[in-house]
């Protein structure tokens, strides 16, 4: 799972696909058996908790989490700031900053800065929360459904503010939710299936086409299925993959599954034949950037209507008999 800089990646899956288990990776609760974390550039994979935190901001779906409740709201944002908390010597400039920051959220917090932040409501907390995590930009945001605990108004106004923030300070971010409604704020979605397969990893709008439904909740049960589940198990879930499949070859044939869009194409120079088994191929087909490679001079093979028997076979055929001439 690669993410770029400034890229917002939802997290979408049924309870127990492993959401969370792979934000506690991300976070150094525990350490991962196989594999790598790296977080802008930096090797994170053995790295504790403590450590991590100076380059990845957390917030947990509990308000409560997140804040110390019997420090002052100022003592909370040194501390996020790196000033010690408790043993904080703050300059007149350090609480303008922080009052400034503040007023944003719209709470009146401003000029709230010496009180518990225990006396709080869950909304201004998680409010607070949020700030104090991205006081000093981090690498990489993890959201942990963070507004599933707040009332509807609350929770639309948290997610506003992330947005906001997020934006502004251009943060590379991962969210879980189960609103389905938030899944368009998003650049990306990645989509578990059980056992933490990752299943489908790129743009919103292309979701349900590529599980070929028509609405979302059906992706939910079919994911459920372990035997489907495992058909997308060694699908390529982005760019990068296909790429590195693709290597030097001049001719790939692609399921109804993959996609490969302009920048897949401009990063394989010696591709000069694109199969399609795609029972419904057309010329409005997302799954290949049709005319850019034509115009790279790529010869497109595709079937219209021809169904799932025997596409794989026919294509194959096609493609071997322009490699080699007949």
């Amino acid at each position: 799972l690669h993410l770029n800089k400034g890229e917002f990646v939802t997290v979408i899956g049924s309870n127990g696909a492993g959401k969370s288990t792979l934000f506690n990776a991300i976070a150094g609760s525990f350490y991962v058996d196989d594999g790598a974390i790296t977080v802008g550039g930096h090797d994170m994979t053995f790295l504790p908790e403590y450590k991590r935190a100076k380059r990845i901001g957390r917030l947990f779906q509990d308000p409560l989490k997140g804040t110390a409740p019997n420090m002052t709201i100022e003592e909370n944002l040194a501390l996020a700031a790196g000033n010690g908390g408790w043993f904080s010597r703050l300059t007149q400039k350090d609480r303008t900053r922080f009052r400034d920051r503040l007023a944003l959220l719209d709470m009146g917090l401003e000029d709230r800065l010496n009180q518990p932040v225990g006396l709080l409501s869950g909304g201004q907390r998680q409010a607070l929360t949020l700030l104090m995590a991205t006081l000093v930009t981090p690498k990489l945001l993890l959201l942990d459904e963070h507004t599933a605990a707040l009332d509807p108004a609350t929770a639309e106004k948290v997610l506003e503010l992330t947005k906001s923030i997020v934006a502004e300070k251009k943060i590379t971010c991962l969210m879980v939710t189960h609103n389905m409604s938030n899944i368009n704020l998003c650049d990306k979605i990645a989509f578990l299936g059980v056992g933490g397969v990752l299943c489908y990893y790129g743009a919103p709008e292309q979701l349900n086409d590529y599980f070929d439904v028509e609405m979302t909740s059906d992706i939910f049960e079919k994911l459920r299925d372990a035997e489907q589940v495992e058909l997308y198990r060694d699908i390529p879930a982005d760019d990068e993959e296909i790429v590195r499949r693709i290597g030097d070859a001049d001719a790939a044939l692609l399921s109804y599954t993959s996609r490969m869009g302009k920048n897949v194409i401009e990063r394989c120079p010696n591709l000069r034949y694109i199969g399609m088994c795609c029972s419904l191929y057309s010329e409005e087909s997302a799954n290949v950037d049709i005319a850019f490679a034509r115009e790279k001079g790529i010869k497109v093979l595709g079937i219209r209507d021809y169904g799932d028997r025997g596409v794989v076979e026919y294509v194959l055929h096609e493609l071997t008999g322009l490699l080699h001439g007949f």
